[in-house]
């Protein structure tokens, strides 16, 4: 009943990862940990700085502050632990044109 959504998104989810994996396994892509852990340390300091601020009321304010000091949070890590490589880096400035965090 209700929960034939969550299990085929669940199902839809794991079938799309799946394939990527398998796509991924026949090439000579590497992980990089060491910048998996940054960018996820980023993204927790982001997550926590949001769910430190006090809720003082219910709305669409309060939820895109809580968003906006995530985000600006999540890029001040990013800029500050460095997740992506030097080679990375050059290649998202160039996709933006611009210097970023990244």
């Amino acid at each position: 009943g209700l929960w034939a959504p969550i299990i085929a998104l669940c199902c839809g989810s794991l079938l799309f990862n799946g394939s990527i994996l398998a796509g991924l396994a026949g090439s000579a892509y590497y992980t990089d940990l060491a910048g998996y852990s940054r960018i996820l340390l980023a993204a927790l300091a982001g997550y926590l700085a949001a769910s430190c601020i006090p809720h003082l009321g219910q709305g669409w304010g309060v939820l895109i502050e809580e968003a906006l000091i995530a985000v600006v949070v999540f890029l001040a890590m990013g800029g500050l632990f460095r997740p992506f490589a030097g080679v990375e880096r050059e290649r998202l400035q160039r996709l933006g044109r611009r210097r970023r965090f990244a």
